[in-house]
């Protein structure tokens, strides 16, 4: 088994335990595990900036082929972003509450 998953949470600094939560029961499942953590958990922004994000999701995934994505809420963003600017390609999703009314409120584009 050569499958990776990746893991981004939500953009409250509070997800983290969740996500880390996430990567010990999935951990058994994967050849490796690895998460996503955002750059304004340690500035103190309020929120992230999806783009940003998702290049930097993109360069943690690298050229990786064989790996799902397990994304909750605004991490939902992050993932799409990287996958509609076809920085990532993966085998699967899977995602837990999507942001709809959040990404609206905060002026993200989940439409285009």
């Amino acid at each position: 088994m050569d499958t990776k998953l990746f893991v981004v949470a939500g953009n409250s600094f509070k997800n983290k335990a969740w996500m880390e939560g996430v990567v010990k029961a999935m951990e058994p499942h994967f050849s490796s595990v690895s998460y996503h953590l955002y750059e304004h958990w340690n500035t103190g922004a309020p929120i992230l900036d999806f783009k940003k994000e998702a290049d930097m999701f993109s360069v943690l995934i690298g050229g990786e082929k064989n790996f799902f994505i397990f994304a909750k809420s605004a991490g939902v963003t992050v993932a799409l972003e990287a996958i509609r600017s076809r920085s990532v390609s993966p085998r699967g999703c899977i995602f837990v509450g999507t942001p709809v009314y959040w990404a609206k409120e905060n002026d993200i584009d989940i439409e285009g």
